[in-house]
């Protein structure tokens, strides 16, 4: 699995810096960033108005009271309503990503964990401005990521319930 990782993101790098074309995007997830998953984006313009890129995170993050660790790594498309990496303009999102994340939380000297190891499906919007190479793109998703239980290793259920649900689409980037 960490080859994976680890060619994913090599690829992502290789291709965004061997290509001659400007309609490419390199992008990363702000807030994945801000807790700590190290994050990258690879889009190409495929059309005037559509984008398909290939997506990776990985590392060890903290949220609130949860620790995440893992990786996630998919595809995602985006249909531009405007020339795509010319304008700004508002946009429609569909991905799939494989997640292969543990989720501790410690409460009342207990530790209660969750496993996600699932293929998720997503659908948004949003709206992406661009200025010369530099772009920055805001919206939102929702996915079919079930809700997540967590226990203690003896069994013990936390009273609350992870639902990872929705996202948050916060990207900052270069068009090159």
């Amino acid at each position: 699995m960490h080859f994976m990782k680890t060619a994913l993101f090599s690829l992502v790098l290789a291709v965004s810096y061997q290509s001659l074309a400007s309609w490419n995007n390199l992008t990363s997830q702000v807030a994945g960033n801000a807790i700590g998953l190290a994050n990258l984006e690879y889009s190409r313009r495929l059309s005037e108005n559509l984008t398909l890129g290939i997506t990776g995170a990985n590392g060890h993050g903290k949220l609130g009271p949860l620790d995440l660790s893992g990786s996630a790594y998919g595809v995602i498309a985006r249909r531009y309503f405007k020339p795509a990496l010319e304008q700004d303009s508002w946009y429609l999102l569909v991905g799939v990503e494989k997640r292969d994340f543990m989720i501790t939380r410690r409460d009342q000297d207990k530790d209660y964990k969750a496993e996600s190891k699932s293929t998720v499906g997503s659908i948004g919007g949003g709206y992406h401005w661009f200025w010369q190479s530099f772009n920055i793109g805001l919206g939102g998703a929702v996915t079919n990521q079930p809700s997540l239980e967590m226990k203690t290793d003896a069994g013990e259920v936390h009273a609350d319930r992870l639902n990872p649900g929705l996202s948050l689409d916060f990207t900052i980037g270069g068009k090159f």
